[in-house]
């Protein structure tokens, strides 16, 4: 992926709400293609949000939470941008009987409060992965 040269994000610094390792799915195109200094932000009980198997549960949208979080990311590190995301797993509102899972990206502008929002279906089979406390953690990735 080329950088993106002259675009308004390039070469700021953007924190992520996460306890669940977004920052190693995210923080590569936009350090690649922005330039972009990647933080995850500390501290910060995502899970309190709502989660996605319903153990707590979410108030509002999926788009909202997503919006939750990325407020918070901004306000824990002071950085210009935030990114929130939010997930769910469920039935295909299409064919009922497919399982599929939705995820909402939101990065938040906190200057401009603009925001972009991506969201995708896609299909799933339920599988999981078991992380234990000695895994490697999402830490800050630098550009």
């Amino acid at each position: 992926m080329p950088s993106i040269v002259g675009h308004p994000y390039q070469g700021l610094w953007v924190a992520i709400a996460t306890m669940h390792g977004k920052v190693k799915a995210i923080a590569p195109a936009l350090c690649q293609c922005f330039a972009m200094t990647v933080t995850k932000a500390p501290g910060i009980d995502t899970d309190a949000l709502g989660t996605f198997t319903g153990e707590f549960p979410r108030v509002g949208t999926m788009v909202d939470a997503a919006r939750q979080k990325a407020k918070l990311a901004i306000a824990r590190t002071g950085a210009p941008l935030g990114i929130g995301s939010e997930g769910a797993f469920g039935p295909d509102p299409f064919i009922p009987f497919l399982a599929s899972g939705v995820e909402v990206l939101l990065l938040h502008e906190a200057a401009s409060q603009h925001e972009i929002v991506v969201q995708r279906r896609t299909e799933t089979n339920f599988a999981h992965v078991i992380v234990r406390p000695e895994d490697p953690s999402d830490t800050t990735l630098i550009h």
